[in-house]
C-alpha cells in the first residue's frame, strides 16, 4: 500500500494541525481543487475515507480518489466490489465498476492460483468473485447487474463451501481436496432456486471445470434444480464430460430409493441415454453394481439398461453382483429379515441380469465362473437354480492356474479352491455342520448333472478330492457320505467308481462308502435319481412355489427395505448419516469374504 510520503505528510499536517475539528472543512475548503487533489494522492485509504465524509464537496472530492485507491493499491481481498456483492450493496457497486472496479475479482492473486491451491487442503483462505457471494447470500438484485455488465460464469472460488465433486468416472488423476466451484453450483445448492434460471439462460455451462450443472445437480440429488435444468431449451441429453460420462454417470444415490428411481425416469425420460458408456466402458448399470447399490441396478434393468457391457473393472456383471452380497453379515448379525430382503434382492437382480444380455459364464480376467461364486460365496439354490436354468456351466467352473479346466463340484471340495479355505479361521475342528449351509445347493447340482468323477486321468474330481484328504489322516466322511446318498449315475460311472476303489485299498471306511456308491450306480437304470428325504423334499417344494410369489413381494417390500437397510448402514458405515444404501462397508478380513473379492470403489 502506498505510503504517505515526508512532504505530503507536511502538507497535510500543516494544513489540519491545531485545527479544531468543525473548522477542518472551512479551513481545508479554502483550498483549491486541485491542491485537495494532490493532498489525497499522499493518502492511505483509511485517510481517504475520512476525508469522504468530512462534506459534501469532500465526498465530491475524494470518493473517486478512494474507488481509485482500492483497485490500484489496496489488497485483492479488500476490493470494494467483493463487499457490496457480500452485503447487497449496489450503488457501491455501481460506484466501483465506474472507476475501473473488476467485477471477476476473486481476492487470490489470481485465478491460476486458485486452480493449482485446489489440490491441497493447506490454507483456509476464501477466495470468490461478486457473483459467487450474490448467489450465496441471496442478492437476486446484485446478480442481474452483475450478468448485465458482463460478469463472467466461469470464475473458481475457494472455500466458500464445503461442497465436493465427486465423480464415479474420475477425470483427474488425484482428486481435488477443495473444488474449485463455479457461480452456478451455489444457485443449485445454496443460493435461492429463483437464480437457476438466470445463470442458465446467460450461459452457465459448467458447475466447475468439466462438470456440467446437470452433473452436479445429480451428485447431490437436488431435484427442484434438476427439474428446472432439464426444462431449458438448450438442455442437451447426449452432452458428454472430458471422460464420456453423461448426466446419469454421475448418480451417486444418498438420499433414499425412491428418490433416485425418480431421477433416473427423468433423465432418461429427457433423452440422457441408458446404456451410454463412459471412455473407460462404465455405464451406469455397471457403476450401480461396482458400487453395491443393487436396488438401483434393478430399477436401470426394469427400465431397459443392457447388462451386457462387462469389461469395466474386468469383472463379469454377474460374478460382481454375487460379491456384492451382503447377506452373510446379516445373518451373522441374527438380522434375518435383512438376510431375507437382501436374498431376494439378489436373485431379482441376477434374474434380471441374465435377461438383459449379463453372461452367466463370463470369466473375463477371473479364474472362476459366476456360478462358483454363487455356490461357495452366497449358499442359496434359489439364486443357483436361477443361474442353472440360464445354461450356467458346471464342467469347467474353475480355470486353474495352469489353464485346466475343473469341475464345480471338484473346485468345491479342493481344499484351496472350495468351502473348506472359509472354515480354516474357525476355533474347532471342520465337520458336517461347515457343509450343511450348502447341502441344497449341492443336492441341487447333483440333479442338474454335475459330476462328482472326472473326465480322464489329468482331472482331479470331486470324489479323488475326498479320498486324497483321507488318505492324509482326516477321517471325516461326512462328505462321502453325503454324496453317496445323493449321487446318481447323472453324476458318476460305476466304472470311475470302481477304479477309484482300487486306488484306495486298505482304508475301511472309504471302500465301505465306494462300494455303496458302486452298487447304487450299477442298480439305477437310465436317468434315475436317488430320492430325497420326506422332509427335504418337503422344504424343497415349498421354496419352489414361493419362487413367484417373491418377485411380486420385492417391489412391495422396498419402503421395508430401505428402512432396514438404512438401519444396516448407519451401524458400519460412517460416510453419510443419510445414506440408505447398503454401500459403503468395508469387510476385507470376515470369514466369508469370496476369494479375490472386488474392492470397494468408496
Amino acid at each position: 500500500m502506498q505510503q504517505m510520503s515526508s512532504s505530503g505528510q507536511h502538507l497535510f499536517t500543516h494544513c489540519t494541525s491545531k485545527v479544531p475539528h468543525g473548522k477542518l472543512t472551512t479551513t481545508l475548503g479554502n483550498l483549491p481543487n486541485e491542491t485537495l487533489y494532490l493532498i489525497g494522492s499522499f493518502c492511505q485509504t483509511e485517510q481517504l475515507g475520512s476525508l469522504s465524509l468530512v462534506s459534501r464537496h469532500f465526498h465530491a472530492v475524494y470518493n473517486p480518489s478512494l474507488y481509485k485507491h482500492n483497485i490500484l493499491h489496496d489488497k485483492p481481498t479488500k476490493a470494494s466490489v467483493i463487499w457490496a456483492a457480500k452485503k447487497g450493496s449496489l450503488g457501491t457497486l455501481k460506484l466501483a465498476f465506474r472507476y475501473g472496479a473488476d467485477l471477476n475479482c476473486t481476492g487470490a492473486p489470481s485465478e491460476e492460483f486458485i486452480w493449482t491451491s485446489a489440490c491441497s487442503a493447506l490454507g483456509s483462505e476464501t477466495y470468490a468473485a461478486p457473483l459467487h457471494l450474490a448467489v450465496l447470500h441471496k442478492h437476486e438484485h446484485i446478480v442481474k447487474w452483475l450478468l448485465e455488465k458482463g460478469a463472467r460464469l466461469n470464475v473458481p472460488s475457494r472455500n466458500l463451501c464445503e461442497c465436493r465433486d465427486i465423480r464415479n468416472v474420475r477425470r483427474l488423476s488425484s482428486d481435488w481436496a477443495v473444488t474449485p466451484w463455479y457461480p452456478v453450483h451455489y444457485a443449485i445448492f445454496h443460493g435461492p432456486i429463483s437464480m437457476l434460471p438466470l445463470l442458465l439462460k446467460n450461459g452457465a455451462m459448467y458447475a466447475t471445470e468439466d462438470l456440467s450443472p446437470i452433473a452436479d445437480a445429480i451428485q447431490g440429488e437436488v431435484e427442484e434444480a434438476i427439474d428446472i435444468i432439464l426444462q431449458q431449451d438448450n438442455f442437451d441429453p447426449n452432452y458428454r464430460d472430458s471422460m464420456g460420462a453423461t448426466a446419469l454417470h454421475h448418480l451417486f444415490p444418498r438420499r433414499g430409493f425412491r428418490k433416485t428411481c425418480a431421477i433416473i425416469k427423468k433423465l432418461i425420460d429427457r433423452g440422457v441415454p441408458i446404456d451410454a458408456k463412459a471412455t473407460s466402458g462404465a455405464t451406469i448399470f455397471t457403476i450401480m453394481v461396482q458400487l453395491e447399490h443393487f436396488p438401483i441396478a434393478i430399477e436401470l434393468l426394469k427400465a431397459g439398461a443392457n447388462a451386457s457391457e462387462e469389461v469395466w473393472y474386468e469383472r463379469s456383471n454377474i460374478t460382481s453382483i454375487i460379491l456384492g452380497s451382503r447377506i452373510n453379515e446379516a445373518k451373522l448379525e441374527r438380522r434375518n429379515q435383512l438376510a431375507k430382503l437382501l436374498a431376494q434382492e439378489h436373485r431379482e437382480l441376477i434374474r434380471l441380469a441374465i435377461k438383459r444380455g449379463a453372461d452367466v459364464d463370463g470369466l473375463l480376467t477371473d479364474r472362476f465362473r459366476p456360478i462358483y461364486f454363487a455356490l461357495i460365496s452366497l449358499k442359496d439354490s434359489k439364486c443357483l437354480k436361477i443361474m442353472l436354468d440360464a445354461g450356467a456351466r458346471t464342467e469347467d467352473a474353475i480355470i486353474d492356474r495352469h489353464s485346466n479346466a475343473k469341475g464345480l463340484l471338484s473346485a468345491f471340495f479342493n481344499e484351496e479352491d472350495g468351502y473348506l479355505r472359509f472354515c480354516d479361521a474357525l476355533p474347532r475342528p471342520v465337520g458336517k455342520a461347515d457343509l450343511k449351509p450348502y447341502e441344497a445347493s449341492l443336492k441341487l447340482l447333483l440333479k442338474r448333472g454335475a459330476r462328482i468323477d472326472a473326465s480322464s486321468q489329468h482331472h482331479i474330481s470331486a470324489l479323488e478330492e475326498i479320498c486324497s484328504r483321507y488318505a492324509k489322516g482326516n477321517e471325516n466322511t461326512y462328505e462321502l457320505e453325503f454324496l453317496v446318498k445323493y449321487a446318481t449315475n447323472q453324476n458318476a460311472s460305476a466304472e470311475y467308481v470302481e477304479e477309484l476303489m482300487k486306488r484306495n485299498k486298505g482304508r475301511e471306511m472309504i471302500q465301505f462308502l465306494l462300494v455303496q456308491l458302486y452298487t447304487k450306480l450299477l442298480n439305477i437304470t437310465g436317468d434315475g435319481e436317488i430320492e430325497d428325504d420326506d422332509e427335504e423334499d418337503s422344504e424343497d417344494d415349498e421354496e419352489d412355489s414361493d419362487d413367484n410369489e417373491e418377485v411380486t413381494e420385492y417391489d412391495e417390500e422396498v419402503s421395508d427395505y430401505d428402512e432396514e437397510v438404512s438401519d444396516y448402514d448407519e451401524e458400519v458405515s460412517d460416510y453419510d448419516e443419510e445414506v440408505t444404501d447398503y454401500d459403503e462397508e468395508d469387510s476385507d478380513d470376515e470369514p466369508y469374504s469370496t476369494p479375490a473379492s472386488l474392492p470397494h470403489n468408496r
